[in-house]
């Protein structure tokens, strides 16, 4: 039986997808700045708790891959947005506000991810 998505988690995904469809800044923004730029340092914390608790690291392979790939990522596209920006330096302020909307939407996610740890 396949678990329900929590009201977060969907609030997450769909907070992601209504940027992207918003157009290549707002999209870049939250993908960029709201996701890929973060989650190196963000995960190596996660894999630093879970070795800590004795956590095996081969265990932790989905942290490690991200930490190493998401650099590049983010760098890609920050690449890209600063074109755009260029272009049009408005659309800073649309990129930033993308990038804050898909953190905050990530911190309830992880809000409620720890509500039911708890």
């Amino acid at each position: 039986e396949r678990e329900r998505t929590g009201s977060a988690t969907q609030n997450l995904i769909d907070t992601m997808y209504m940027l992207c469809r918003q157009g290549p800044v707002a999209g870049l923004g939250a993908l960029c700045l709201g996701a890929e730029a973060i989650v190196p340092a963000f995960y190596a914390r996660i894999i630093e708790g879970f070795t800590a608790q004795g956590v095996d690291l081969g265990q932790l392979d989905f942290f490690s891959l991200h930490v190493e790939e998401d650099d590049e990522h983010a760098e890609t596209m920050y690449t890209i947005l600063a074109r755009r920006i260029q272009e049009s330096p408005a659309s800073e302020a649309a990129a930033i506000h993308a990038g804050e909307l898909a953190i905050h939407a990530r911190l309830r996610f992880l809000d409620a991810l720890a509500g039911e740890v708890q």
